[in-house]
């Protein structure tokens, strides 16, 4: 999945690089996708993909979830919760600005880093949740089968059969924020 991901944004890259004859930078033609996709501003957890540069984001640590070796934090900004690994000591209820995270996926969105700056506060909902990135299979109009086997009523008018690349807010009830259709090669290649 990782990979994937990491290829598609690098190709979307790519495309608008060429589609503007070479003429702007790297940066440039990311802010350009990154607008197209509806991201005009800072990143938010909600905004987030597999595979998405980063340079910095602003969240709150709600709690620890593991203590080991690496340690394993709830956290959240104004939008959706995340996991974040890293083998620091970090203090529940601080505001840090997280530099240059990895987005990976597990259940849901979890994010790698061990760079760390005081973040800016903000006021967090009580009723938050998390956001997760699936390849799913739309079984009938009003639901979908995701990779890890959750089956989610949806809304949308999704063509039953084909495959999506899915965001789910796990909200009560799970909604669908983000879908894309796929062919079954790049299904192939994500699984």
């Amino acid at each position: 999945m990782i990979s994937f991901l990491s290829k598609n944004f690098n190709e979307l890259v790519k495309r608008k690089k060429e589609e503007f004859y070479g003429l702007i930078d790297d940066e440039t033609a990311l802010l350009l996708v990154l607008k197209e996709l509806g991201i005009k501003e800072a990143p938010r957890i909600v905004d987030l993909f597999v595979g998405f540069p980063i340079k910095e984001l602003n969240v709150k640590i709600l709690h620890k979830l593991v203590e080991s070796r690496f340690k394993v934090y709830e956290v959240c900004d104004e939008t959706a919760k995340a996991r974040l690994i890293t083998n620091k000591d970090l203090e529940e209820g601080s505001f840090v600005k997280l530099v240059f995270p990895k987005v990976t996926r597990n259940k849901y969105l979890t994010l790698i880093s061990n760079r760390f700056e005081e973040g800016r506060s903000f006021e967090v909902k009580h009723n938050i949740h998390y956001v997760g990135e699936y390849i799913a299979k739309v079984l009938s109009e009003s639901e979908i089968l995701t990779d890890d086997f959750q089956l989610i009523q949806c809304e949308h008018k999704l063509e039953p059969g084909k495959y999506y690349h899915v965001k789910i807010l796990f909200s009560r009830p799970p909604q669908i924020i983000y879908f894309s259709e796929l062919s079954l090669l790049e299904v192939q290649e994500m699984l």
